[in-house]
């Protein structure tokens, strides 16, 4: 079973009384959103926010809460998954969530897992930025650097060949400095949340492609020319050409079959 503590925060967690499984269990804070009630009233899931000074963490705690994922031959727990997906995107260096500490146990028949990561202070999500997309407040400069940010990490997580399943935009997190300028040339300043879907893509062609439609169903608030710009970014061209083209009319099939 997993019990993992990064050692950059294992200090930390100990000066704050965090230290086993039981701290970080019962630990009391508020719910952060609604629990996830599972097939069963034994099943749940939950996340705390918790702040230790000036950092910021949350923390994902389940109960019997089981992934259906076809990759593993028997139960194990949502976070579990999860847990493995960060570790793959992080050793493949697309950036994601910075895992705290990770650790699951048995107790009285019951499968209890947790997750903690660090917040992502400085960033915000793409739900809050797209709002800004069709209006003033957002300058076109400041648009485009978002949208070529997001194609690069998405181009990035597919040319490794991987996917992340559940792209909405309040899952995917932006670097506030970005809105303001230009940042490091090259460098991408976008991070994935919500990892229990991601993964290594088979077949790759078809579950990259259902990334970007979702992604582009999702974020209604983007315009014609923006989502063209996002494209070009993320398929890396100039300009638009049949190959474009071809994409587009791939995408347009996916979204008519999820209409049906």
């Amino acid at each position: 079973m997993i019990d993992f503590v990064s050692s950059q925060y294992q200090s930390y967690l100990a000066a704050n009384d965090l230290v086993s499984f039981d701290d970080l269990w019962d630990r009391e804070e508020k719910w952060f959103e609604p629990r996830n009630i599972g097939k069963s009233e034994s099943s749940w899931s939950g996340v705390v926010r918790i702040d230790l000074g000036e950092k910021r963490f949350f923390l994902k705690r389940q109960e019997n809460y089981f992934t259906l994922s076809p990759r593993y031959p028997f139960k194990i727990s949502v976070v579990e998954d999860e847990y493995r997906n960060i570790a793959t995107f992080t050793e493949l260096e697309v950036p994601s969530l910075e895992v705290v500490a990770c650790k699951v146990r048995l107790k009285n028949g019951k499968r209890q897992a947790l997750i903690m990561t660090a917040a992502l202070d400085g960033y915000v999500d793409l739900d809050a930025v797209s709002v800004g997309l069709p209006k003033s407040g957002l300058s076109v400069s400041a648009k485009r650097r978002v949208l070529k940010n997001l194609a690069q990490l998405i181009r990035l997580t597919h040319s490794k060949g991987l996917f992340h399943g559940n792209l909405y935009p309040n899952h995917l997190f932006i670097d506030q400095k970005m809105l303001i300028g230009p940042l490091t040339p090259d460098s991408i300043s976008c991070r994935f949340i919500d990892m229990e879907r991601a993964g290594k893509a088979f077949p790759r062609k078809r579950k990259q492609l259902r990334d970007i439609e979702t992604l582009d169903r999702r974020t209604p608030n983007w315009s014609r020319s923006d989502r063209l710009f996002f494209l070009l970014n993320y398929l890396n061209l100039d300009s638009c050409d049949q190959s474009v083209r071809d994409y587009l009319c791939r995408l347009s099939k996916i979204s008519k079959k999820k209409a049906k």
